[in-house]
This record gives C-alpha cells, structure tokens and sequence, in this order.
C-alpha cells in the first residue's frame, strides 16, 4: 500500500522531482535550489536589477551585468529598462555592476552627446540683421536632453547646422558687423568706409559718398587723384571730382571753290588749296612786272 518507491507513482501524476542547480533550466523559483529562477535559468541571486541577467554565455546561473563598454546592451523587458533606451540620450548597459546610486546599472550619455543635429537659423531672410542663432540639443546624462541656444555673433550661418566662424569679405557678416582679420566684429558707432564709396554706420541707412571715395567713416571732399573719384568721374586740377571734358570735334577737309564759281569743287585737303592760292598769287605778281 506504499507509493512505490522514494520518487512516487509517475502514473499517478505524483512523484518528486529534485531542484535545479545553478544554470539548470527552470520556470519557477521553486524548481531551484537557489530559489531564483531567472532568465530560465536558475540563478544565484534574485538578479533584479535592469543591467543584469543570469543567462550570459560563460556565466550562466551567475547574475552577471549586461554588457560591456565594445559592446553595450538594452535591457531585457523581464528585468526592466532604462529610460529612453533606443534614443540618442537614452541609457544603456555596458557592463557597469549597480550600485546604490544607480540601483539599475543604465548608464546614460552626457553633454557631449547630441540627442539631434544642432539647428542654425537667423530671424530675418536672407539674414542680412540678423540674429543668427546656433541651438544644440545636448544629453543631460539622466535620458533626456537640453535645449541650448548659443548667438552666432556676428557671423551668418556656415550651414544649416553650424554658425559661420571665418570670414573673407563683409558678405559673410551681418549687417552691422565687419570683416577683421577674418573675424566678424561690430561695426564702429561713427561709420566705417567700405573701401570704395559707401560708408556703413550701425542702424542707419548706408552714406553713398558719390562722387567722391571714402576714407576711415568720412567721405572724401576733394580729390588729387582720379583714385579718388568714383568711375567714370576724373579729377580736375581744382580738386573736384567732375565728369570727363568732351572730346573735341576732328577738323573735317578744306574745300577750295574758285572765285565767282557757283558751287564748290570737289574737296581738297587745305595744303593743296593753300599751295594753288600762292601759285596763282606768284602768276599774278610776274605778269605785273612784264608790263
């Protein structure tokens, strides 16, 4: 009338089946000596932490942190997850051990990652006054990021993602900035001549110095040089910067018509109309002095 024996009648659905050691397949904790089954596995600790598993390849039955710094890891959902995990900022596992201000072992990236590509923009199109402003999106090294907005100074925009930081010429700065040594600084408050004609003054409207150059913020008002003058204007010996003297007309041929003729021959250049005049002057003389 006994049950058959130390294991029990497996005909009967009852018998014992003896615990499971650590790395052995299980699907409840009671199946484990250790009393922990976890990632099917049974485990020597309750491994709850959410870069932790029991299941690692050569440490199977050993609760084991996730990952490693080559090549980190996302937590399995059955031990939890780290916030934002599969973004940018997101945490990971890269085989940090927890520890009691980090009880999930995540480690999460910090400023010097980007959660996206920084934005450059300018308040005005095509950015002639500008501002233009640089915004970054660093990580805040808890999952989430930071909306950082950084002015460009006087610098337009380089690209859609970074602000301009050299310059070549007054056209890679805004309106009241200038070229130096190729940076962009702000214009002086008395105006500053653009090498030619034009002096720009910070908040107002440009000075056109025609006809005259300009020099430092002023324009000039005299001239000794037609350098100094705005082409096609020359300058006088007055010192006035004028328009250039009209060029005279070229003297046409003489036309030599005889006296008491109707209408005149055909023309003749002057030397020959000179020379017939003292011929006949010469003829007249000598006939005078035959009679």
């Amino acid at each position: 009338g006994g049950m058959g024996g130390a294991g029990g009648d497996p005909s009967a659905g009852l018998y014992c089946v003896p615990k499971g050691n650590l790395g052995e397949p299980c699907q409840a904790n009671f199946q484990c000596h250790s009393g922990h089954c976890i990632d099917s596995v049974c485990c020597n600790s309750a491994c709850e932490a959410a870069c932790q598993a029991c299941n690692i390849v050569g440490n199977i039955g050993t609760c084991t942190p996730l990952g490693s710094l080559d090549s980190p890891k996302t937590p399995d959902p059955s031990h939890g997850t780290c916030t934002n995990q599969g973004t940018a900022c997101g945490g990971f596992c890269n085989g940090t051990p927890p520890q009691a201000d980090n009880p999930s072992g995540c480690i999460y990236p910090g400023t010097s990652t980007q959660n996206t590509e920084p934005q450059c923009s300018c308040a005005d199109s095509p950015c002639v006054a500008g501002p233009t402003t640089l915004t970054t999106f660093p990580c805040n090294g808890m999952g989430g990021f930071d909306e950082v907005k950084t002015d460009c100074g006087g610098f337009r925009c380089a690209s859609a993602i970074a602000c301009g930081t050299t310059c070549s010429s007054d056209a890679d700065c805004l309106e009241d900035f200038t070229c130096e040594n190729a940076a962009c600084v702000p214009l002086p408050t008395e105006g500053k001549c653009d090498g030619d004609h034009t002096i720009r003054v910070p908040g107002k409207a440009d000075i056109d110095c025609t006809p005259y150059k300009c020099s430092g913020s002023a324009c000039l008002t005299a001239c000794d040089s037609v350098d100094q003058c705005v082409a096609p204007k020359v300058c006088r010996l007055s010192g006035a910067c004028e328009d250039p003297a009209t060029a005279p007309t070229p003297l046409g041929s003489c036309d030599c018509v005889a006296a008491g003729a109707p209408g005149k021959t055909s023309g003749a250049p002057l030397s020959l109309c000179l020379a017939a005049l003292a011929l006949a002057s010469m003829r007249r003389r000598r006939r005078s002095i035959g009679q």
